[in-house]
């Protein structure tokens, strides 16, 4: 936990996988100058947490509400919480949205829109292997041990009808999560406001690191923006 003097403000980052918390650093340090306190965790089975699997955000999103639910603590019911991710880390935020009504934003850098669709993806691309019937095989034993299906895995219908303030992120370059992802994300959330965000090179979750001068500048505009909205919102609560 990085606070900052006299903020009311925190944003909780969630990082990609096979990272841990450590991986955000920089960003923690560019959102700490944004006037905002930070909490970075170690997501289930990285770093210093425990788990021996993952199940893409379908478990995770309550690990991510026990970290809101301290933020909240720590600021009272007047203070500004809102989450950032990348990739695996960005689908596990958007997924919280949907079951935390009160969260002030989300900020999802290369996150997949539906996990049996990319999983077909990356077979394909990093095996030449078909789905079938390796990824019904898999559903099979993640249902019997993890007790998750791949099927209720999916961002893009989470946040249809949600009025969170969203920040999309993403390279036309990504060779992982491709750019439709991100396209059917923006498109499927119809309430509230909504940016995206597209650079051109960058690879997979690299974004920041390919043109950070960029991705701050963006990130402090949509930031100031939040604000902007959310005190017009509470004058108008007290007219």
């Amino acid at each position: 936990y990085i606070p900052r003097h006299g903020a009311q403000r925190t944003v909780v980052l969630c990082h990609d996988i096979h990272q841990n918390l450590y991986s955000l650093r920089q960003l923690a340090v560019f959102f700490n100058q944004q006037r905002y306190n930070v909490l970075l965790w170690d997501l289930r089975r990285h770093g210093l947490s425990g788990g021996w699997t993952i199940s893409y955000g379908y478990y995770e999103k309550h690990d991510l509400q026990v970290m809101v639910d301290w933020a909240v603590d720590q600021l009272g019911p007047q203070g500004i919480v809102g989450t950032y991710g990348v990739g695996y880390g960005a689908a596990v935020a958007l997924q919280h949205a949907a079951i935390e009504e009160n969260i002030d934003f989300v900020i999802s850098d290369s996150a997949f829109s539906d996990l049996y669709p990319w999983l077909v993806l990356w077979l394909r691309q990093k095996y030449k292997l078909p789905a079938f019937p390796i990824l019904d095989l898999a559903n099979m034993f993640s249902q019997i041990i993890a007790r998750f299906p791949f099927d209720q895995v999916r961002p893009q219908r989470d946040i249809q009808m949600l009025d969170t303030p969203m920040l999309f992120i993403h390279s036309r370059a990504d060779r992982e999560v491709p750019l439709v992802m991100a396209q059917s994300l923006f498109g499927a959330k119809v309430l509230g406001s909504k940016e995206l965000h597209i650079l051109d090179d960058a690879p997979h979750a690299r974004i920041y690191e390919q043109d950070t001068a960029a991705y701050e500048k963006k990130l402090a505009g949509f930031l100031h923006q939040i604000i902007t909205e959310l005190r017009s919102e509470a004058a108008n609560l007290s007219i």
